[in-house]
This record gives structure tokens, sequence and C-alpha cells, in this order.
């Protein structure tokens, strides 16, 4: 069957576009379709609200897609005509990755997916909001649900399988016109630039393969190499997508925009609504991207604040006010503090900075062959990958997702300035400097390959409609569920609906073809 389902999804993606005038379209027109889409999800989620709350953000949506598809001046790179045939080859590329990375359940799926199923099931099932019992009290699901709506709008029409389908639609569009938008600003051979992108990321393998040899003879190499040091996690690009795709699409799209925005292909209103809207995608990115958003705020002051677009932005920013609340509620759960207090700081830290980010090291000792309208971000995002992991947030005391997802922007960012310098840095007349390059280059890619390897050995399993609570007590039975529930009672009453049905823990088999326990 899915050897039919393949070439069907393919045409499906690429009939119309035989029939486009690229002398009609432009990658302008790429930039307000990808924060459409990224704004829809907060609009379908508006409507299940209460009224008050329904109504502003409605407002504020519809002010920002105002904003989105009104005029506004692009640069010379967005004003130009959409490369068909690069913009093809990225929609091939990413549909594969996102297949690969199991959508729609085709290949095999990372663990993750136990979760993103039950939600999307909860969502189609019961619309929002979900509400749970569970040891004796109620919750309702409270999670940046960005990702899920606009698939979960589909599957309410025509099941749960469609809705996966459009998820897988969903993301291809965003991933594809991503990478595409990210070649167009970069300089040099456009594939050559977009490999060294996605293959970009930590050397992992060096400090996995050295603990296992030298010091645990008897260890068993696992595919997922990104687990190697216990307190801080920089993940490479491919695993992001992978593991994780609902907050590396919100942190890559920021991360264009702000290239975008160097470049002065968009304005600050477009770059500041964006991010406020991805918020509902994933905060956490947010939070690493913040410096960089600020730098770009204040690099535009200038009269182009007292613009109306920037006051436009502005009001529709206060509009989605609801939309923060929703995002806090009962977050005090999650486990913080600093990383200093956790055991093992003094050596699981500088490995992370010398194995997690080489590249920043690398780039600082070649800095000349940084392109100069990259420079001061180039800076800006290491400060940001040095410093930020060292406060730590998680769902449990182990967890620091301020490394592996609120450092998205920056390592995405700094994965760019990597792929444009480092064919310069590969074929330098400093011969250290060259072998030093060419070696993060290709064991930086080991990382997701493995992820690749595991997609296509490993096999599929169906997907499931069980609900959250059912997933999370199978998979990891205890496992705090506290960034995805809420207690009911902390929702303010004019924002979310007490009433509904309770899903409980269910009895039943939720992957009745999953060949194994998850590890």
């Amino acid at each position: 069957m899915s050897e039919n389902i393949v070439p069907s999804l393919t045409r499906t993606i690429f009939r119309p576009l035989s029939s486009l005038d690229a002398t009609r379209i432009v990658n302008a027109h790429l930039v307000k379709a990808a924060l459409l889409c990224a704004l829809a999800p907060t609009a379908i989620f508006a409507v299940f609200l209460q009224p008050i709350a329904a109504m502003a953000l409605l407002a504020g949506c519809a002010l920002g897609a105002y904003l989105i598809v009104s005029k506004w001046v692009p640069g010379a790179i967005l004003s130009a005509q959409l490369d068909m045939r690069l913009y093809a080859g990225c929609l091939a590329g990413g549909l594969a990755l996102c297949l690969l990375g199991g959508e729609y359940h085709l290949f095999f799926s990372t663990w993750d997916w136990f979760t993103r199923d039950a939600v999307l099931a909860d969502l189609v099932g019961n619309t929002f909001p979900v509400f749970y019992h569970y040891q004796g009290a109620d919750f309702f699901l409270r999670a940046p649900l960005g990702m899920y709506m606009l698939p979960a709008a589909i599957g309410w029409g025509f099941g749960l399988k469609a809705a996966h389908f459009a998820l897988l639609l969903q993301n291809t569009f965003l991933f594809s016109s991503l990478l595409y938008l990210a070649g167009s600003l970069a300089g040099g051979a456009k594939l050559r630039f977009l490999l060294l992108l996605i293959s970009s990321g930590p050397v992992d393998a060096i400090p996995l393969l050295a603990d296992c040899y030298l010091f645990q003879p008897e260890c068993v190499i696992k595919p997922h190499f990104m687990f190697w040091n216990p307190l801080a996690r920089y993940w490479a690009q491919l695993p992001q997508l992978f593991w994780a795709p609902n907050h590396a699409l919100s942190a890559w799209l920021t991360a264009v925009l702000i290239l975008l925005s160097i470049r002065r292909e968009i304005d600050i209103a477009l770059l500041a609504l964006s991010s406020i809207a991805l918020l509902f995608w994933s905060p956490l990115p947010m939070i690493g991207a913040a410096p960089l958003l600020l730098m770009r705020g204040i690099a535009s002051l200038s009269p182009e604040l007292s613009r109306d677009r920037t006051a436009l932005a502005t009001a529709a920013g206060m509009m989605l006010l609801p939309l923060l609340v929703y995002l806090s509620i009962d977050a005090a759960a999650l486990s913080r503090g600093w990383l200093f207090e956790k055991e093992g700081f003094f050596l699981w830290y500088p490995m992370a900075l010398v194995f997690g980010i080489p590249q920043v090291w690398l780039l600082v000792w070649g800095r000349d062959d940084i392109p100069p309208w990259l420079k001061p971000t180039f800076f800006a995002a290491s400060a940001v990958l040095v410093l930020f992991p060292l406060y730590r947030i998680g769902v449990t005391v182990k967890d620091n997702d301020m490394a592996m997802r609120a450092m998205m922007t920056p390592m995405f960012l700094l994965g760019f300035i990597f792929a444009e310098a480092a064919p310069k840095l590969v074929e330098s007349t400093h011969r250290p400097r060259a072998i030093l390059a060419g070696s993060i280059v290709g064991i930086s890619a080991v990382t997701g390959m493995m992820e690749i390897g595991r997609s296509v050995v490993d096999p599929s399993y169906e997907i499931n409609d069980c609900n959250l609570l059912t997933a999370t007590d199978k998979v990891l039975p205890g496992f705090p569920a506290s960034n995805y529930l809420a207690h009911v009672e902390k929702a303010p009453a004019w924002l979310v609906p007490a009433s509904g049905r309770r899903l409980e823990i269910e009895r039943r088999k939720c992957w009745p073809n999953y060949p194994f326990a998850p590890e």
C-alpha cells in the first residue's frame, strides 16, 4: 500500500506547480503564504474560547492577516520571481524528510510521536477544549497547538487519517518554503548550501563513541546520538524535525524572518507580529530568539517605527494577549533551575560547548570568512548558545529544554552562517583550519544520517487514536504531563469554557503492531 501512497502524495503536491505562471509569483508571495499558514491555527483556536477572548483573538488574526497581505515593500530577493526549479527541489526534499521523520507513519516514527498522535486524536475527536480526569483532578489540554489546529479542522470533517495527511502537507509546505527562502538568501551553490544547512549540528559521534569504546566496551551504539550529554543537549537540524517539528518549524521560521529583516526584505511589523503568532506553535524557541529579535528592534529605531504598519502590528499583538494567557496557565509546574547546581556541571557543560557547537569556535577562528552582513548575528547567536542553557527549564529535573528546544533559532542561524562560510574554510590555504572545517562538516552529518537510517530500517506502526492520558500511561507511566495539561480551576473564566466530557485512561491497545517497547 505504501508503495502507491508516496507517488500519490508527490502528484498531489507537484501537479499544481505545472500550471503555475512563474512570472506572476515572486518570493514575497511565499513569505505571505507561510505567515498566513502560521497564523491560521490561532483563528481556528479562537472560535472555541469564551466570547471576549474569541473576539479579541479573531480581531488580532484579522489585523495580522491584513498586515501580511497588504502592501509592504520587499527587497530585491523577495521581489524576484519564484525559482520554480529550486522550489520544486525543496518540496521534494521537504516531503521526503517529513515522511522519513515519521509523519503519516509510512516510516518509523520516533517516540515523541506517541504523544503527538494522541494530541491530534484528542483534538479531532473532541474539538477544543479537551478535558481530562486524572488521579482525582480535572485538567484541560494546555499546550502550543499551532501545528495541530489546521490539520484537526480537516479531521473534523474527514477523520483522523485525513488530519494526519493534512499535517504532512502543512509541515512539508512550511519546511520546504523555509529551505527555499534560506537558499535564496545564501550566496554560492544552492544545493551545496542547503545540504550543509540541514546536516549541520553537533559532532555527537565523537563523545558518544569515545565513551562507548574507551569507558564502556560492552555498550551498544543506538541510532539516536543526541542523548550523550545528561545536562545540556544541542540538537542537529534533522533530529529537530524528526522529533519535534512544531518546535523546529517555529524556530526556523523565526530565524529566516530575522535574516530577511537584516537584509531589509521585510519590515519590523511583520517580524514582531510573526514572533507573537509563532508562540502558539512553540513558546520555547522564542526564549532563544528574544535577544536576536531585540537586536532587530533596536536596529529599526528610526522613523520606520512610527509608520502605520508598526502601529497596526502593535495593536494586533495586544489583541493576541489571550493567547499568551492561555499558554501560561499552570505553567509553574515545570521544573527549572541553574545548571551549575547539577552534579557533573564542570564536566558536562564544557563538553556541550566543545562538541555541541564546534562551529562557533571554528568560525571565531575563521571569522574573516563570515559574510559581513552575518557577523553581528553570528556573535549574538553564539552568545545566546553559550549562556542561555545555564538556566534549565524542563518537564522533569533531568530535562534541559533551554538547550534542546529554546536554542533552535540560534542553532539554525549558526547552521546558516556555517553553511555560508564552510566552502571557504574547507578550501582555505590554512591547512589545520581546512581539516577542522571538513571534519566538522562530515562528523556533524552523522547524527542526522543515523536518524534517517533508523527511519528506513525499523518498521513503521499505525496511526493511533488513544487519548493523551492513555498514551502517556503506556509509554512512561507516572510521567508528569505538565507541559500538556493544566488544572481546570486555574483557567480564567473569561478564557476557556469549563464544561465538557472528561477523558480518562483507556484500557486498550494503542499500537497493536508496534514491534518493541520504547527504550
